[in-house]
């Protein structure tokens, strides 16, 4: 698994010069490999960067449940005002995308989409 883990994120940072940072994360937020864009300076630091992957994990969640009456997600897109945020299940982990704003958020999503499945 961790091999596969790290050919996807190695993968997906590869697609597009906004993509500031890849990690495939458990089903309770626990990061279990990642990947950042050379030469980057992280907004946000590591204590904070649990709580959001946490976040990500009850976002998920949260759509889950109408998995049966509308289909599957193929992914989430959060943007705010200093980055967007991409996350697509893996079966039991998910893929935690973060990028700099100015990307095309659908087309980038089905991009990565693509590379994942």
């Amino acid at each position: 698994m961790m091999e596969t883990c790290e050919s996807t994120c190695d993968r997906v940072i590869k697609l597009d010069p906004k993509i500031r940072f890849v990690v495939v994360i458990t089903d309770n937020g626990k990061p279990i490999v990642s990947r950042t864009r050379r030469g980057l300076v992280p907004i946000i630091d590591r204590n904070d960067g649990e709580v959001v992957l946490t976040e990500a994990t009850l976002i998920t969640r949260m759509h889950r449940e109408f998995d049966g009456k509308l289909g599957k997600v193929n992914y989430v897109i959060i943007k705010r005002e200093k980055i967007a945020v991409l996350i697509f299940s893996l079966g039991k982990e998910l893929l935690y995308v973060s990028c700099d704003l100015g990307s095309n958020l659908c087309k980038l999503g089905e991009k990565i989409l693509s590379k994942v499945n």
